[in-house]
């Protein structure tokens, strides 16, 4: 099931991102209104990326990478994100109630970049791209 089918209002920005496929930029900085799944779309598009089926309009769903990333176990993918959101699910992109005593971080912590740089750049484990989504809206 692609992006478009639960989020029909984002088919103008995913032809945008298609029409850049041929010279991919090396970041993409998705932006809008709270809810409107602008974090499924980025997912949908790193799926894509990592596909390893021919191309096609979405990522194919039944290739190696494509079953890694629906698993959550992608060598090549990540996602950082506040403590706060751990554990939102995709298409709510509201923040999880806290169970923990302390508050959970509104930010990304320093040590989540470092490490970010540390998987960013050591090589592809698919011998492809690598993707990371930085989710900062809490």
């Amino acid at each position: 099931m692609s992006v478009l089918h639960s989020f029909p209002w984002l088919g103008e920005a995913w032809q945008q991102l298609s029409a850049r496929e041929a010279s991919p930029a090396h970041a993409l900085l998705i932006h809008g209104a709270e809810g409107i799944g602008k974090l499924a779309l980025g997912r949908a598009w790193a799926q894509r990326i990592l596909c390893e089926a021919t191309p096609g309009a979405f990522a194919c769903g039944q290739c190696e990478g494509c079953h890694w990333f629906l698993g959550g176990q992608h060598p090549d993918y990540r996602q950082i994100q506040p403590e706060a959101l751990a554990g939102v699910e995709v298409d709510s992109e509201l923040p999880a109630s806290a169970s923990k005593t302390t508050k959970p971080s509104l930010e990304i912590k320093v040590d989540q970049v470092r490490a970010l740089s540390v998987f960013l750049n050591t090589q592809s484990h698919r011998g492809r791209r690598r993707v990371e989504i930085g989710r900062a809206d809490v």
